[in-house]
């Protein structure tokens, strides 16, 4: 869990409210919505801007065989990281299940 920022100022309120600048995309979309509700609070306005480096997701984006950090755009970025860590813990619920399962026969 984040910290709660009170946002006690109408006029910066009226220009976006609290800004959060973000520089790593989680991998997985719990983190992001945490993330995102750190910036509007207490039915205050909040805003967010990502500032990435592509070298910081070069492996993700090795592991990846749809989406490499080439294609990572401002448009795209947090979709397709977000879907590198989804295809993530896809394989890991994949492998696991295979664990179980090999468990189970022992």
């Amino acid at each position: 869990r984040g910290m709660d920022y009170r946002m006690s100022d109408d006029e910066a309120d009226a220009h976006g409210g609290l800004l959060l600048i973000i520089m790593r995309i989680p991998k997985s979309s719990r983190d992001w919505t945490q993330y995102l509700g750190r910036t509007a609070r207490q039915d205050k306005k909040g805003q967010w801007a990502a500032v990435l480096n592509k070298r910081q997701y070069e492996e993700d984006s090795r592991r990846s065989e749809i989406k490499p950090a080439r294609d990572l755009t401002p448009q795209t970025a947090v979709e397709t990281i977000l879907d590198w860590g989804n295809r993530e813990t896809g394989v890991r619920i994949q492998e696991l299940h295979g664990q179980h399962n090999r468990g189970l026969r022992v």
